[in-house]
């Protein structure tokens, strides 16, 4: 009975291993149907795996080629137009190559008092190009970008304005009250320097761009940026020995004009050529101040204020004596009409 038993059972596992095996067999077919395929099916799903492999090649090689240019983020928010370029006419390589403090380093006069310029490290050129965009603006023939005949009709007192809205505000318009008046006080327009001597003799505003004059009695003149927070220092002119008592931009802003109570001569600057000029009147008329001028808006004349009631034209591109005029009493003030065709003189009675 034992030994029956043993076969028994033997049969039974044996059969449960072939159920077993019979089952997987069913799964398996069940789960690739497709194992048996023929050997066309075979190839059409190699050349599907070669075809992704190249989409995934050529995917990559454009991302790289992509890597390769920057992406153009700021050219949107500028409002850069695609249009043409040009190319200067000439570089000197040279120039990239010095520095600010190289060229304070050659400076004969107050060596060692010329502050940050003895070891910045700007390229001499940015710093140059720099300061005469703030005094003078860019001119239109420098400008690289060509631009169209309808840009030019944007050039308009609404650019002015958006380069002081720290200054102005257009939303508040209407008359001017009767009794109070609404007022905010800005930093001083010399806040960087307060060096112009104990008295300022007279402020200017530069005729194009947003730039301010400041001289006083110890003959300094410093000229400003004007942003209404910190007005940064763009340069200070010292005469020597020349105490100021009237200091104005030229009608073009390119010069600098100061007189003297003290002296019968004048200087001129020039911003440009960063030159100062010293202009007398010796041999032409009998003066021994130049301290009261103005200058026509046309840009034409100088009108200097003179002695027993007399007043002096000189030509304000080269600085001629042209002729003087005599009104019947002393010569308190004088200005031009705003188109410089008139001149208006004011006396004693």
């Amino acid at each position: 009975d034992d030994g029956d038993g043993a076969e028994s059972e033997d049969n039974v596992d044996s059969d449960e291993v072939e159920g077993v095996d019979s089952d997987a067999e069913e799964k398996d077919a069940d789960a690739d149907p497709d194992a048996e395929s023929g050997p066309d099916e075979g190839e059409d799903a190699e050349e599907e795996e070669e075809s992704d492999a190249s989409d995934a090649s050529d995917d990559d090689d454009d991302e790289e080629d992509t890597e390769l240019v920057p992406e153009d983020t700021f050219g949107e928010a500028l409002n850069i137009r695609r249009g043409k370029k040009r190319k200067a006419a000439w570089k000197d390589e040279a120039d990239d190559q010095v520095l600010v403090k190289d060229v304070a380093a050659n400076y004969k006069k107050g060596a060692g008092k010329h502050g940050n310029k003895e070891i910045s490290t700007e390229k001499y050129e940015k710093a140059v190009q720099r300061n005469f965009q703030n005094l003078v603006g860019e001119p239109s023939w420098a400008k690289l970008s060509r631009k169209d005949k309808n840009d030019e009709e944007d050039d308009s007192d609404d650019e002015f304005f958006r380069e002081t809205t720290d200054l102005l505000d257009k939303k508040k318009g209407g008359a001017l009250l009767k009794e109070n008046l609404d007022f905010n006080k800005l930093k001083d327009l010399n806040n960087e320097t307060h060096k112009e001597g104990a008295i300022i003799r007279s402020t200017e505003f530069h005729p194009t761009s947003t730039v301010g004059l400041v001289a006083g009695n110890n003959g300094a003149a410093s000229i400003f940026q004007i942003d209404g927070k910190s007005n940064p220092k763009i340069q200070t002119i010292n005469f020597k020995d020349f105490p100021i008592k009237t200091a104005k931009f030229s009608a073009d802003g390119n010069e600098v004009i100061v007189g003297s109570q003290h002296h019968a001569h004048y200087h001129v600057y020039d911003m440009l050529a960063g030159k100062i000029s010293k202009v007398s009147w010796r041999g032409k008329v009998e003066e021994t101040t130049s301290q009261k001028f103005e200058v026509s808006p046309d840009g034409k004349l100088l009108a200097f204020k003179g002695k027993y009631g007399h007043v002096h034209l000189v030509a304000a591109r080269n600085k001629e004596y042209i002729r003087s005029l005599k009104m019947n009493d002393t010569c308190q003030a004088l200005t031009f009409s705003r188109s410089g065709e008139f001149l208006y003189t004011h006396g004693d009675g």
